[in-house]
């Protein structure tokens, strides 16, 4: 599901507004690969219109359905946490 600065043109209007308020640039962006996979976020609009703002790239996989905390390429268990059946896929 969606949350907080799902949105990213609000989320770049409340980071500006915080570092107005704070008289220097002392709040960035970290954007999330794995989760935004999950809600359907599009990246290099989402990256595009941050701009300067996006200081941190948080990349993961998952099969864009759960988050599985794999590393990557290896996902050989299910979200069950078993072995997928041969020839039944995952």
């Amino acid at each position: 599901m969606e949350g907080p600065c799902c949105d990213a043109k609000k989320a770049a209007e409340r980071i500006d507004r915080i570092n107005e308020s704070c008289h220097g640039e002392v709040l960035g962006f970290c954007f999330d690969t794995g989760h935004a996979n999950l809600v359907g976020i599009d990246f290099e609009s989402f990256m595009t219109t941050l701009d300067w703002r996006l200081k941190v790239l948080h990349i993961h996989d998952n099969d864009g359905i759960a988050d599985l905390h794999q590393i990557p390429f290896t996902f050989t268990k299910n979200r069950e946490n078993k072995p997928p059946r041969i020839g039944r896929g995952l």
